[in-house]
């Protein structure tokens, strides 16, 4: 766990480096307190590949979505969903209305940060490694089996959310969240190594086909209830109280 302010180095482009200083990060409660879009991400629609990178610091085992751009009022408007488990070893991924990916041996530990990618890709040449997980820069391939589905839906609903499943109560997160980006990409292994940068969050400016990025306060001066989308125009909202705290990976 790291406190205060902290450096990333990010190769943007060939001979381009860039550093930045990351002081901030977002604390949910897993009671009602999340943050979220007031529109849903249109970048999303109709996609056949995508990728969500985000880091966070679960504070107990309880199972949780940590982030998501979900809708209760049809299928239709679902796009993305993560849910973690760690008392049970488990790991899903939603994109689209259906569950994609599972992984029932694999858990994201709790009390230290962790960065973690969803990413899907529907050309991939096998129905399991459609939807890929990636903990610490480590790929992980689902051992239940599920497909993913042929595009993203082209009428996306609730804005996207951190700490909690988007249009429904329950299931929240107790965490600290940090460096939530969306890409219109699959990110690569390497692309994923690089970003993790050895735990300490890399700079994404300039990163080929990043649509949003949340700084969860660094962009805000750690103060007020906005969570600034610093590359696209999806701010977030602070809802029910949860803070920017000076804890982030290190």
């Amino acid at each position: 766990m790291g406190i205060g302010a902290k450096h990333g180095i990010f190769a943007a482009s060939a001979g381009a480096v860039s550093t930045f200083a990351n002081q901030y990060s977002l604390e949910v409660d897993g009671s009602n307190e999340y943050a979220e879009g007031a529109a849903a991400l249109t970048s999303l629609s109709e996609l056949t590949q995508a990728s969500v990178s985000f880091w966070v610091y679960l504070n107990d085992t309880a199972a949780a979505y940590l982030v998501s751009q979900w809708s209760a009022s049809t299928v239709n408007d679902r796009v993305f969903g993560l849910y973690s488990a760690p008392a049970s070893n488990r790991v899903d991924v939603y994109w689209g209305s259906n569950i994609c990916y599972r992984h029932s041996a694999l858990a994201i530990p709790d009390g230290e940060w962790v960065h973690v990618v969803a990413t899907y890709n529907d050309a991939t040449s096998t129905a399991a490694q459609e939807t890929l997980v990636y903990i610490n820069g480590t790929k992980h391939i689902q051992n239940v089996g599920f497909g993913s589905p042929a595009s993203l839906p082209s009428n996306p609903g609730n804005g996207f959310t951190l700490g909690k499943r988007g249009g429904y109560s329950g299931l929240e997160a107790n965490a600290k969240l940090d460096e939530v980006s969306v890409f219109t990409k699959e990110l690569s292994q390497g692309e994923i190594t690089a970003i993790y940068n050895s735990g300490v969050p890399a700079d994404l400016t300039g990163h080929a086909g990043l649509v949003h990025w949340w700084r969860c306060g660094d962009s805000d001066g750690g103060t007020g209830t906005t969570i600034t989308d610093t590359v696209g125009s999806n701010d977030l909202t602070l809802t029910n109280g949860p803070s920017f705290v000076e804890d982030v990976p290190s």
